[in-house]
């Protein structure tokens, strides 16, 4: 029979709603991969854990202390109550923190989940500046963020020699 587990949300304060996120989308996609997928976290918020459950998800409080295996299989997770829990693979989810020191610095607003808002063009809500990639979606793929990355250069372009406005640090 095929396992997975999707392992671990550990948080040190309370869940925040990027966890609130990704209990509608991940275990979805491992609930693919096998007929059993169990999700260790504590302190998840009672709607977030009926959400799991309803899609057949198994969430278990106990804290990980270790991965079982041979050097070539996984084979079980080792639980801080000494049980072994027997398991044929394990997804490790860890949720993302945007590095929004400087955007923030500069007056730059950020959503609930700290990642700075910007527009379709990647514009901020100072003017001049743009910001593209992980720092303004919690979507980390590479092809999206230079995607965004191009489309911001372009806009910033555009109000280079359009618009004439400086961006923030250009000179103009």
């Amino acid at each position: 029979a095929r396992s997975a587990t999707a392992s671990s949300i550990r948080t040190s304060r309370s869940p925040s709603s990027a966890i609130q996120r990704w209990h509608r989308t991940s275990p979805r996609v491992l609930t693919a991969l096998g007929n059993s997928v169990t999700v260790h976290a504590t302190g998840l918020a009672p709607e977030v854990v009926a959400t799991l459950e309803a899609i057949g998800v198994t969430v278990d409080g106990r804290e990980m202390v270790g991965v079982i295996g041979d050097g070539s299989a996984i084979s079980g997770l080792e639980l801080g109550d000494g049980t072994i829990q027997p398991i044929g693979a394990v997804f490790v989810a860890g949720v993302p923190h945007p590095n929004n020191q400087l955007a923030r610095s500069l007056g730059c607003s950020v959503d609930d989940l700290r990642y700075v808002t910007v527009d379709a063009a990647g514009r901020t809500n100072i003017d001049g500046l743009w910001a593209a990639g992980d720092l303004t979606r919690m979507r980390h793929q590479l092809s999206i963020a230079i995607a965004q990355g191009a489309s911001a250069a372009a806009d910033c372009v555009k109000a280079l020699i359009l618009e004439a406005k400086p961006c923030v640090g250009g000179s103009g």
